[in-house]
């Protein structure tokens, strides 16, 4: 969502200068709509765990080797169908790589 993605940058400032925004807005041009926030800590916070959540699923995924697809509409507009078990086709081998 576009409140994630504010307070995903929020939160990288945040952790690198220390101090939280006192104010995120995203500007839609088209319809000169916007979306204002004023996030906590606690916003933050619950962002970074989401994040964190979301590294250790792919972490486990590398080391299972599991990559499940998840069909979406944006699939119209993929290139790699023809490697992909949704569309019945064959992702190649992968090779091991170590995460941090």
């Amino acid at each position: 969502s576009n409140l994630f993605q504010m307070r995903f940058y929020a939160l990288v400032l945040w952790r690198r200068d220390g101090t939280i925004p006192k104010q995120l807005k995203l500007l839609y041009l088209g319809d000169g709509r916007s979306v204002i926030d004023e996030p906590t800590s606690a916003d933050l916070e619950a962002v970074e765990g989401r994040i964190l959540n979301l590294w250790d699923q792919i972490t486990e995924a590398v080391r299972s080797q599991t990559f499940e697809p998840a069909p979406s509409r944006l699939c119209d507009w993929c290139d790699f169908q023809p490697l992909c078990p949704a569309f019945g086709g064959e992702p190649p081998a992968l090779p091991m790589v170590q995460l941090a």
